[in-house]
């Protein structure tokens, strides 16, 4: 699910894994996110190259939840992924997870995030959250 552009900040502001630092954003067309979906399977046994598991290794990428945001990091567009298990929909940290980014403290390898470069459609920087 591709967030709004006003989100790419946010989504980036990750409690407990590291994430990278960037300096705008832009919206991905429909053909980067096709792209994007059928390179997932490339993420399979790829490990954390990041806190906070570095030994840990992403199942697959397509069984999570994921949310894009288009970001500008050195000068280059690329598309940030946040993974997780299932979205907040019920009780106090319900939200809309079409629109507002999933921000998981902790949870271990449910929550990851990870850098695509829809270019050379290639993915870094995998990270996993903290498990505490």
């Amino acid at each position: 699910m591709l967030l709004p552009e006003a989100q790419a900040a946010a989504v980036v502001q990750q409690c407990s894994r590291a994430v990278p630092r960037i300096t705008g954003s832009w919206v991905p067309s429909a053909r980067d996110l096709r792209r994007l979906e059928a390179d997932l399977k490339h993420l399979k046994g790829q490990r954390a190259a990041a806190c906070c598991s570095p030994s840990a290794a992403l199942d697959d990428a397509l069984k999570y939840y994921r949310q894009y945001a288009g970001v500008i990091r050195g000068g280059r567009r690329l598309i940030y992924v946040n993974g997780f298990p299932e979205p907040p929909s019920s009780g106090p940290d319900a939200i809309d997870w079409k629109q507002t980014p999933v921000i998981a403290c902790d949870g271990g390898t449910s929550f990851w995030g990870v850098l695509y470069d829809p270019e050379s459609r290639s993915f870094s920087q995998l990270a996993f959250n903290g498990a505490g």
